[in-house]
């Protein structure tokens, strides 16, 4: 039992750690995609004055953070507990549905600020980072999460062994002794 609960903490530990580094990207992808948009759109562009620009950036801002905690609130250690580890090993995260939903709704917020601000194009697709952030890596982050659900699969499998072990042998005892 205690194997479990030391792979189970080790899960949570790699989910916060790819929590914390999607909320971050997530804040950076939501503004360089309003700047980008912004920058490649002079007739949008240029017709605001710079009160209106500001506020279009504190929108981002305030845009940007939401989808930040929106990857915190929907990443719960339960959902990388729950997370089977691909056939594939690869280090794709959005092989966790949940992941993948969460990002997916994260571009739709994007989307809808561009509609909302009348931004013309649509709004990039999120790309999942490549660079480390805050010393992290979402490829190797993701390995050892994968490595991480491997090893919890292995010690409740061996759990579940020497319970159906300890079982059988009390049923032969009760059955000698009777």
């Amino acid at each position: 039992m205690e194997d479990i609960e030391k792979a189970k903490e080790r899960v949570g530990e790699i989910g916060g750690r790819i929590r914390r580094l999607l909320g971050a990207d997530l804040n950076a992808y939501v503004l360089a995609a309003m700047r980008e948009r912004f920058v490649a759109s002079p007739e949008f562009a240029d017709t605001l004055g710079d009160a209106q620009v500001a506020a279009l950036k504190r929108a981002a801002a305030h845009d940007a953070d939401e989808a930040a905690a929106l990857m915190r609130d929907l990443l719960s250690d339960d959902v990388f507990l729950a997370a089977g580890v691909p056939d594939d090993g690869g280090a794709d995260i959005r092989a966790v549905k949940a992941v993948d939903d969460a990002l997916t709704r994260a571009e739709g917020r994007v989307a809808r600020l561009f509609e909302m601000h009348g931004l013309p194009g649509e709004a990039p697709p999120y790309a999942l980072p490549v660079r480390f952030i805050d010393g992290d890596d979402l490829v190797s982050l993701t390995r050892g999460l994968w490595k991480a659900l491997g090893a919890l699969a292995r010690h409740r499998a061996a759990h579940a062994e020497t319970v159906e072990a300890s079982n059988s042998e009390s049923r032969r005892r009760r059955w000698d002794e009777a």
